[in-house]
């Protein structure tokens, strides 16, 4: 079988998003989206999350957004500028849960996401994830994945979301906003 050529990330079919701040109700986020997907932006205005309007149909109107992000799959947050061949071969989609889907950015502002069938489709047909073949011309981005702690003491589960560049060799500090007690971030 020959290689593919998937082109770029903003050559993909991305569906329409608004961002939004973490502080945003869901009742303002349904709203202001209407059927856009959500894209939830950490206090830095940076890309956190994305979520669907229709996963947020049990969520309490007056639950801030950012409530919301523990509980969504795991994300890919890549500059639309990225290779799709790179972001197979990379480690970023094993990590991939259902309803996981990719932020895709420009000058990190998120323009879409990439998400449903044409996602899965092309992770499916994919070649191997063997090794990062990124090219050097142009503004370099690396892809991070975005994953919730999932520590979880007694009844209460860590809310604790943190970006990643890499698969960390070892479990960094979680940044506990629960509070529980102090733990390492687990994956």
């Amino acid at each position: 079988m020959t290689s593919l050529e998937y082109g770029t990330l903003g050559d993909r079919p991305l569906a329409e998003a608004v961002s939004l701040p973490g502080t945003t109700t869901v009742g303002e986020g349904l709203r202001r989206g209407g059927q856009r997907w959500l894209v939830v932006l950490d206090d830095d205005r940076a890309p956190l999350s994305a979520v669907h309007p229709r996963s947020l149909a049990d969520e309490p109107a007056g639950s801030a957004l950012a409530a919301v992000v523990p509980r969504l799959p795991p994300v890919v947050i890549a500059a639309t500028s990225t290779r799709i061949t790179d972001l197979l071969a990379s480690w970023l989609f094993d990590e991939f849960e259902p309803g996981s889907v990719v932020i895709a950015v420009e000058r990190e502002r998120a323009v879409g996401v990439w998400a449903g069938p044409d996602l899965m489709a092309t992770v499916a047909a994919g070649s191997p994830r063997t090794h990062w073949e990124a090219e050097l011309p142009g503004e370099i981005t690396i892809p991070l994945l975005t994953r919730t702690c999932r520590y979880v003491q007694g009844d209460t589960a860590c809310t604790g979301v943190l970006r990643f560049p890499e698969r960390p060799r070892q479990p960094p500090v979680c940044p506990n906003p629960v509070p529980l007690a102090a733990h390492p971030f687990v994956w």
